[in-house]
């Protein structure tokens, strides 16, 4: 009996650098057609197969965090999201991971918890886009008496 060749798009057991981006796009894919149980699958296999240090891992970790949210499930999209601002090295998604994470305790009534949240993102990642609506997120919150530190970045120099 001869032994059937494996197929190509896997190696020794793991997914080819194609196959594991196209999980990726199968998971965006399904999160916008509103198949958010089998979306966070695919995230989730991602994310298992990616290295880590991939720069992608850190889009699976935001569709994953939204898929959980889609679904109500608050406390692993808060840690999904806690993942996210420690795996990202910057690009354009710098600083989401701690934005979404502030939003979501926004939304839990946790405002104190989150305006510091969004304070700290601020002063973290200046002049982001995700400082620039934690901003705007902090300012009604201070508004309501939810008063954050932000503590000022030493000069590099």
């Amino acid at each position: 009996m001869t032994r059937r060749p494996a197929p190509r798009w896997r190696v020794s057991g793991a997914a080819t650098r194609a196959a594991l981006s196209a999980t990726l796009t199968l998971a965006g894919m399904e999160a916008r057609s509103g198949q958010t149980d089998a979306a966070i699958g695919h995230y989730q296999e991602y994310l298992r197969q990616a290295p880590a240090g991939e720069l992608l891992r850190v889009t699976a970790l935001d569709g994953l965090g939204h898929g959980q949210e889609a679904k109500g499930d608050l406390p692993s999209a808060l840690e999904t999201y806690q993942r996210m601002s420690t795996e990202e090295t910057g690009g354009f998604l710098e600083g989401m991971g701690a934005y979404n994470r502030a939003r979501i305790l926004a939304e839990q009534g946790k405002k104190q918890e989150a305006a510091q949240a969004f304070a700290d993102l601020v002063s973290a990642h200046p002049g982001t886009t995700a400082a620039k609506q934690a901003q705007d997120r902090l300012a009604p919150l201070e508004a309501q008496g939810f008063k954050a530190v932000i503590t000022p970045r030493p000069d590099a120099g």
